[in-house]
């Protein structure tokens, strides 16, 4: 069963709350503030590397990254990076929440007090800390934390001399640690330095630069000694005004004022000043990053989305790059990679690539672009995947060989609504919309709209469950107690099956085997049979001997017709031909936990487990267990749909907003 796709892909890639960017040999790393992750994708192409993230990391609010010898650094700010927000930052999240208004022109203001954290670390894990990854496998290194490294809401890194400088935001100081064996160096903490809400820092020639937003200065001392060399304040000439980001080019420090609207050139060598860079052209709106790429500095603005470009030798404008196709939203950070400039939004969850010879987009919510939001339902059709986003009003249609994205169906036209079950048949795809108790078909080739199936006579009432025969689709109404059957061809109303005798009770699930449509029903612990042709009753399967406890998912292979029991943790195993009991699945060993959703592939199944989170797979002859999936390269997140196709299975995590794709053996 060799399968194009390689290896584990989490297509979404967990983009949540993007707060540092960095890239390193090819490839753009983004740490998810929220999601206690990384994400690592191709540079050139935008194409998924890997999700990084788990137990081993200690992953807690990464807020910052520095590459150092092949290893790529990641501070942990324990839940509160970046807590110093002056009036008008609008971003929350890990970033903490909107603080008084900090310093201004004049001189040092009365600082605001840092919030406290909203979300302690979980036991053992460290709250304040430096994860080392090695950046070219994603592997963890080591963790580095405890009291002597004294990390207080650490939220910016660097390195020089073989040596790491963190700079710890709450604590007014910097960590010195040794970049190859981790070991503590040094802590500068002397009021000689000044460091007032330090939040941003960079080497140059042998020194380091650390803005302090809280005093409206930078301080530059050696990275060899620690030893202070000077501070440059805050006379009016310079108009550092709560400056919170640094970038050097051509020999010149340029340093972002994020109250004061503008960028301050300084020479590094004698801190002297250079210039000021500010004025309505440039349309800076609290400028909170900034980087170098040769001869030009593009400049963050978080409020703005959009992108300021000037000419690192003169200051004067090059463009100002914006609009609704950049998609920025908050942008937080910026990286030049290449030919291009990457910057993370961390109201957008996603990264915006664009030129940065022309300021052309490249591509815009890298990642994102799956757009899967809340997958509640999959289906797989002509070598293709497709998602129904519940929470995004959408559908997205996905390679089953490659994971790549084919396209995202959406728009009005279509009548989305909370699209919760989908299904594919001759050559297009039925999605169930739960709020718009209606159905919405498009072609599967090229996602145009066929039709929109709805009004009274179809009685749809919170349809759940969609599957279709040679000829007709059923649909399963799980507040009205009832399944619905029109014509694949056009849409017309065949009939609404809802008699007591029945015994459908919120059906949730719905499979075909033979001539039959088998429907199950949580509520009642029952599998219905109905006769396809006809939709009158064949019999409805119940009593203790099946072992029904909330049935919520119904496959059909190898002859038989498999029922995973919800709040029973096990698969009834029957004969679809006289609903005569096989054997009921429930071994420990199988990893059954909350089985919420079932798909047959061949000879196995492949079961995804909602409170696992993981997937088990089953020879579909035996029952007997093949594997239990589960562990953090799978990210799986409240996994709740499965699908197969192409040799690869598909995952909707409802949780994670991702979809999971691994190869089959």
């Amino acid at each position: 069963r060799a399968a194009g796709l390689s290896g584990t892909q989490v297509l979404g890639w967990g983009f949540t709350s993007p707060d540092s960017v960095v890239s390193f040999d090819g490839d753009v790393f983004v740490a998810n503030g929220a999601g206690d992750s990384i994400t690592e994708f191709n540079a050139a192409t935008g194409a998924l590397v890997q999700v990084i993230s788990g137990p081993g990391y200690d992953f807690n609010d990464p807020a910052a990254m520095t590459v150092v010898n092949g290893d790529l650094f990641v501070v942990n700010s324990g839940g509160l990076s970046g807590v110093f927000c002056v009036a008008g930052c609008t971003h929350k999240g890990s970033r903490g929440p909107d603080q008084p208004a900090g310093p201004g022109a004049n001189g040092p203001a009365t600082p605001a007090t840092p919030a406290t954290p909203a979300t302690p670390a979980a036991p053992g894990v460290p709250a304040d800390s430096v994860t080392e990854i090695d950046a070219s496998t994603g592997a963890v290194m080591g963790v580095i934390s405890g009291s002597s490294y004294q990390f207080e809401y650490p939220d910016a890194i660097a390195a020089d001399d073989g040596n790491v400088f963190v700079v710890n935001g709450g604590g007014d100081t910097v960590t010195e640690f040794s970049a190859s064996t981790g070991d503590f160096v040094q802590v500068l903490s002397a009021d000689d330095y000044q460091f007032n809400y330090p939040v941003a820092i960079t080497s140059y020639a042998g020194d380091m630069f650390v803005a302090n937003a809280g005093f409206n200065s930078v301080t530059e001392f050696s990275a060899s000694t620690g030893d202070l060399v000077r501070v440059v304040t805050s006379p009016l000439s310079t108009k550092l005004d709560y400056p919170d980001a640094l970038a050097l080019d051509a020999g010149r420090l340029f340093v972002a004022n994020a109250s004061g609207n503008s960028v301050t050139e300084l020479r590094p060598s004698t801190g002297g000043y250079e210039r000021v860079v500010s004025g309505s052209k440039y349309k800076f709106d609290y400028p909170d990053a900034i980087t170098a790429d040769g001869a030009d500095l593009f400049v963050a603005n978080e409020n703005g989305k959009s992108v300021t470009e000037i000419s690192a030798a003169t200051g004067d404008l090059v463009r100002v790059i914006s609009g609704p196709s950049y998609g920025f939203n908050q942008p937080v950070a910026l990286v030049a990679s290449g030919a291009d400039v990457l910057a993370a939004n961390f109201g957008g969850d996603s990264v915006t690539e664009f030129s940065a010879s022309t300021g052309a987009r490249v591509l815009a919510d890298a990642g994102s672009n799956y757009r899967v939001d809340f997958p509640s339902g999959l289906a797989s059709y002509a070598g293709d995947v497709f998602v129904a986003n519940g929470g995004g009003n959408s559908v997205t249609e996905v390679s089953a060989s490659t994971g790549d994205m084919v396209r995202v169906i959406s728009g009005s036209k279509y009548k989305f609504d909370l699209p919760y079950a989908i299904a594919a048949h001759a050559g297009n795809v039925f999605v169930a919309n739960g709020g718009g108790n209606s159905i919405t078909e498009f072609n599967a080739s090229t996602g145009a709209l066929v039709r929109v199936i709805s009004g009274s006579k179809y009685q749809f009432d919170d349809p759940f469950a969609v599957g279709a025969d040679a000829t007709d689709v059923f649909v399963a109404n799980w507040a009205g107690n009832s399944v619905t059957e029109f014509k694949a061809s056009s849409g017309a109303l065949v009939r609404v099956i809802s008699a007591s005798k029945y015994q459908l009770d919120n059906p949730s699930a719905l499979a075909i085997s033979g001539a039959d449509v088998f429907t199950a029903s949580p509520s009642g612990d029952s599998v219905t049979e109905l006769a396809a042709s006809t939709g009158a009753l064949v019999r409805v399967i119940s009593g203790l001997a099946y072992e029904f406890d909330e049935p919520d998912a119904l496959a059909a292979d190898a002859g038989n017709l498999f029922v995973t029991n919800y709040a029973g943790n096990s698969v009834t195993e029957l004969s679809p031909a006289n609903g005569a009991l096989v054997q009921v699945i429930s071994d420990p060993s199988d990893g059954l936990e909350g089985p919420a959703a079932i798909t047959a592939d061949g000879a196995s199944l492949f079961i995804a487990n909602l409170g696992g989170p993981s997937v088990t797979e089953l020879s579909a002859s035996s029952g007997a267990l093949v594997q239990a999936v589960s562990g953090a390269t799978y990210q799986f997140d409240g996994p709740d749909a499965v699908t197969a196709d192409a040799g690869a299975v598909f995952v909707a995590n409802l949780g994670g907003q991702s979809v999971t794709a691994f190869a089959l053996p």
